[in-house]
Formats: structure tokens, sequence, C-alpha cells
């Protein structure tokens, strides 16, 4: 019991480490999580992706297509969050944007859309995308997701 408590108050007071998302004692670092940016012009969704994905990858956040596209130029990503329905330019614009500067040819971009019709993730996947999800999906399902789609 002694050493659970040691490893409590080890993850608390460490800038660098938490506790992993699965709820365990074990520590994970954050210097080794991918770094990806989630495109997303809803606040809700940004908070509720980001409480989900917490200990399983770092999350910087862009509410429009230029803001993200700036962001990409300024700090190499391991890979891309994609809301499709942006105003101004929509996530399907801003990936095929990604998709045209070298260091992104081949990084992943997925889809996470309330599009969620037959034929929707093919669409994304034929416009750049590497994977979709469609909301609303549970924690589980994107934490799986992206350790399919990162080594995590």
């Amino acid at each position: 019991m002694k050493q659970v408590d040691s490893l409590k108050q080890k993850t608390e007071t460490s800038p660098t480490q938490i506790k992993s998302a699965s709820g365990g004692e074990e520590i994970i670092s954050l210097q080794k999580l991918p770094l990806l940016l989630y495109v997303e012009d809803e606040d809700i969704s940004q908070r509720i992706v980001g409480s989900f994905l917490r200990g399983i990858c770092k999350l910087e956040f862009a509410k429009t297509g230029p803001e993200a596209l700036e962001l990409a130029n300024k700090t190499l990503y391991e890979g891309f969050l994609m809301d499709i329905h942006l105003s101004g330019m929509d996530g399907i614009q801003v990936t095929k944007e990604l998709r045209k500067l070298p260091q992104y040819a081949a990084t992943p971009i997925i889809a996470v859309t309330a599009f969620g019709m037959r034929g929707d993730k093919e669409n994304f996947i034929e416009a750049g995308c590497t994977d979709y999800i469609s909301k609303p999906f549970s924690r589980d399902e994107l934490v799986s997701l992206i350790k399919e789609n990162f080594k995590t």
C-alpha cells in the first residue's frame, strides 16, 4: 500500500508524468506521447476529446482551417484529428492542403465528424484522410483508433 501511495504522489507532483488513462498506477512519460493537432471549432468537442485522450497523446487545438495550417507550418505534428464540418475552409480542404506539405504527405489524418452515412468514410479516405470516426463515439472507440494509427 505504501508503494501505491508513493506512486500517486509522484504522479501528482511530476509535470512530465501522469497517471495512465486506463486508471492504473503505471506512470507514462508525456515526452513519449505522440503530438496531435485536433482541428475542431466547437469548444465542447475539444474538451471531450481532450479528456478522452489524456495520457494517450498530447493534443493541441485549432478552431479554423487557416489556423491549423499556420500551426502545422510552425510545429511538426505526428498526426491530426480533423473535424470535417468547419466554417469557412472545411476539413477536407484543410486535409488536401496538409497533404501538399512534404512533412505531412504520409502523416495520419483522422476525420472526426458527425457524417455517418454509407460512403462517407470512403469519401474522406479518398480525399486524403487516413481513417475516420463518426460522432458520437465512445472513449474506447477513439482510444482504439488512436492506438491503431499512432504508436502509443
